[in-house]
């Protein structure tokens, strides 16, 4: 490689000799790329956050095949990205690659608009100040963590932030404030381009696992401007600082969900705030593709506002490599503990590589997916990919991408699967898989259609003969079929409030008591009576 220039959505690769034929054939798997960023800290360096893998959605070469232009999808301005060509690459000389790797740091991306762009300011890229720093401890954040540690005089958070106009305009800060160290409302001084324009009230949220939002006019000037939240000398400071927005309080809309499902958790951070509660170490973080993305663990992520009895289940998930994640149904109130969800529900595994009973599509260690099914539809590391679970009766049947790839039935009495809450697992510190879209149906089963039916012995030529009758009670057509001992008889559209016969001979003298059967179906339904008759001797 002899240089590599940012494009918008991509790079252009210049190399030093012309490029074989075979390579440029197969430039669509030549390149391999990943980004991250670092979080700054007031030490040298800082944690290395936000890891993704970068799908390559083009890569063009010149007429004279020394340059390529690739394109990758998700490439985010403030990263570093990592760019290697795996073997065989080589030039039309023969001369393999001498450099399979380059790194470059995206200042700036053409095209690319940030979320400060839309006035939207992470707390963990504040200046941290006086012994605040970046946390990641209590889910439901907005990107990857939030600023915390504001537990002395002379911490603070300061933000640096673009107006485009001058003028007084809207803030909002999104916290938390939870019992420590004494429960209540807290304050911190609100300073902006250095003036202190006095306290500002953060009331209680109950706990440091809920987040609050409130808003605050303040003057900014045309350009660059820094807001910052200090606790000085009188304050009760002791609280949690996820974003600074200026006039949104959410880049993300809710995303649009099919007939007859509704939104569990839809891009939105309202939604994730409300319905969603962590149980165990680790969190979820909302990021800026408006997916959740877990860190840290093992936890689980469960949505507690409703239990759930029988219902179809809608999900995206992604891997950034080969990490361990899964949804979990079927499962109690598990309060704090995750393990309840492991002992008493089933998990539906998200995993690249493991035993059989434990990869993608799997009910964990209890029985393994259509590993060709799985094969034939998995999308790669990187991609996105979409669950749908059915949970009916004591049943799961997993769809991924649509196909069919596990059908399982639960035979534990320890387990119940007709009714518990689900959950999203963060698996472990490293493990990075991301969720969105997570939207649910219940499954009703329909009203069983409105039939009546009689039933009469009559001696006819001293023979006894059946009648059986049935009537369509419902609001929509109907088949019926009438069933006895000596035969049955079909009768195909009986309009509602009708009412239908047959006579069926039974060429006896005699017949016991007995029972006639009325089966009705339409309109995706079926519905059934029976009728007695008494016994009767015609001789």
């Amino acid at each position: 490689m002899k240089s590599m220039k940012v494009v918008e959505g991509g790079f252009e690769i210049e190399y030093t000799q012309p490029l074989s034929d075979e390579t440029v054939a197969n430039l669509a798997s030549a390149y391999r790329a990943e980004q991250w960023r670092y979080l700054p800290t007031s030490t040298y360096g800082g944690p290395k956050i936000d890891e993704e893998i970068l799908s390559l959605t083009s890569a063009t070469a010149s007429a004279d095949r020394k340059t390529v232009t690739v394109a990758f999808d998700g490439l985010k301005q403030g990263r570093v990205v990592h760019l290697r060509s795996p073997q065989p690459f080589a030039a039309a000389s023969g001369d393999k690659l001498w450099s399979t790797e380059a790194w470059y740091t995206l200042n700036s991306l053409p095209g690319y608009v940030s979320p400060a762009d839309q006035g939207w300011y992470e707390a963990e890229a504040a200046r941290l100040i006086g012994g605040a720093k970046f946390d990641a401890e209590h889910s439901g954040y907005s990107g990857a963590g939030f600023a915390g540690g504001m537990w002395q005089a002379g911490s603070a958070f300061e933000f640096t932030v673009n107006a485009e106009n001058a003028g007084t305009v809207p803030v909002n800060v999104r916290y938390s404030n939870g019992p420590n160290p004494a429960p209540g409302s807290k304050d911190v001084n609100l300073y902006v381009n250095g003036q202190n324009l006095g306290r500002w009230d953060f009331p209680s949220t109950g706990d440091w696992k809920t987040w609050a939002t409130i808003t605050r006019d303040m003057p900014l000037v045309a350009g660059a401007n820094t807001i910052a939240l200090k606790y000085d000398s009188g304050n009760k400071g002791n609280i949690n600082v996820d974003v600074l927005s200026i006039g949104t309080a959410d880049i993300c809309a809710p995303a649009q969900v099919e007939d007859g499902y509704r939104s569990l958790f839809d891009g939105t951070l309202e939604s994730l705030n409300a319905g969603w509660r962590m149980a165990g170490p680790g969190g979820f973080g909302r990021q800026n593709d408006c997916s959740i993305r877990g860190e840290g663990g093992m936890g689980l992520l469960w949505h507690k506002a409703q239990e759930l009895n029988e219902y179809s289940l809608k999900l995206d998930w992604k891997l950034i490599a080969d990490h361990n994640g899964g949804v979990f149904v079927g499962f109690p109130d598990p309060q704090n503990d995750p393990w309840i969800a492991v002992n008493q529900g089933y998990e539906i595994q998200i995993d690249a590589s493991d035993a059989a009973d434990r990869t993608t599509g799997a009910i964990y260690t209890f029985q393994g997916a259509d590993a060709a099914a799985v094969e034939a539809s998995l999308k790669p590391v990187g991609s996105w990919n979409a669950y749908e679970i059915v949970v009916k009766g004591q049943s799961i049947k997993i769809f991924l991408n649509g196909t069919l790839v596990n059908d399982f039935t639960s035979t534990d009495p320890a387990r119940d699967l007709s009714q518990g809450f689900i959950g999203l697992q963060n698996h472990g510190g490293g493990e990075a898989v991301s969720y969105r879209n997570v939207r649910v149906m219940e499954i009703d089963e329909p009203a069983p259609l409105a039939v009546t039916a009689s039933a009469e012995v009559r001696c006819m030529a001293k023979k006894a003969t059946l009648t059986v009758r049935a009537t369509n009670t419902d609001t929509v057509p109907v088949d019926v079929t009438l069933e006895t001992a000596w035969g049955e008889r079909v009768i195909p559209a009986v309009q509602p409030g009708k009412t239908v016969f047959h006579t069926f001979t039974t060429r006896a003298v005699s017949v016991p008591a007995g029972e006639a059967t009325v089966s009705a179906t339409g309109d995706g339904r079926t519905g059934e009576a029976t009728a007695s008759y008494a016994a009767k001797s015609c001789g």
